[in-house]
């Protein structure tokens, strides 16, 4: 089973170096000044001083955006913190939920992610379904394989259906489908969806061959004919 991969928001640029000093965003004038009241301005202000590389004050502007229940604030100071650029206040996983409570797919996605790699899979499972069902584009095909795991295969097609639907062009997607068809026991469609993951991205072919979601299939001679 393929997950998919994990932060995203958007294209961010370059790396840089880690910045840890505390931020008084109460006080700070500038900041003030660059963030009077418009939430869309100052979030924009907000991103033309990340692209010039003035990490700290992008910093502040996104912080304070997420302190006033600005989703995108929030969702920034994550993509940051995973990149090494800055060193939050908060845990980034309480950005992520701040976001997500704020009505943002993104930060529910985010938040599941946090679970998922704090061992939490009920929490994971919890908000990756969440963000699905606000449309988020990756995350329907996650709870699918989340379901599928936990062999809950009439949640997981109900999953990997909408997933379909949302981002039909997701390369892992077919191949998920494939994989929880075989645990299923459902041949025919496995080797459908895993011909067409395939057919996408040729890799799949070898890596299907030591997948042991796989192993009902490893003596069918259409699977083994597909694998050739």
């Amino acid at each position: 089973m393929r997950t998919p991969s994990l932060m995203v928001f958007s294209v961010l640029f370059l790396f840089f170096s880690l910045l840890s000093q505390e931020v008084d965003v109460k006080n700070n004038t500038s900041l003030n000044q660059d963030c009077p009241a418009l939430d869309k301005d100052c979030l924009q202000k907000g991103i033309e001083y990340y692209h010039e590389k003035q990490f700290l004050k992008a910093y502040e502007i996104f912080h304070l955006l997420c302190e006033r229940k600005v989703s995108d604030g929030c969702n920034f100071i994550v993509e940051m913190s995973e990149d090494k650029i800055i060193d939050p206040k908060r845990k980034p996983q309480e950005y992520a939920l701040r976001s997500c409570e704020f009505g943002s797919s993104i930060g529910c996605y985010n938040y599941g992610i946090y679970m998922e790699r704090e061992k939490n899979s009920d929490k994971a499972l919890e908000f990756t379904k969440k963000a699905c069902e606000m449309l988020h584009n990756m995350a329907c095909e996650k709870t699918g394989v989340y379901y599928s795991i936990k062999s809950n295969y009439v949640m997981a097609e109900k999953m990997f259906s909408l997933a379909l639907h949302i981002n039909p062009t997701s390369k892992s997607l077919f191949y998920n489908m494939a994989c929880m068809y075989a645990k299923k026991g459902d041949v025919d469609k496995a080797i459908n969806c895993l011909s067409a993951a395939i057919r996408t991205d040729s890799r799949y072919k070898e890596k299907a061959k030591i997948d042991e979601d796989f192993k009902s299939l490893k003596n069918k001679d259409e699977f083994k004919a597909l694998l050739k």
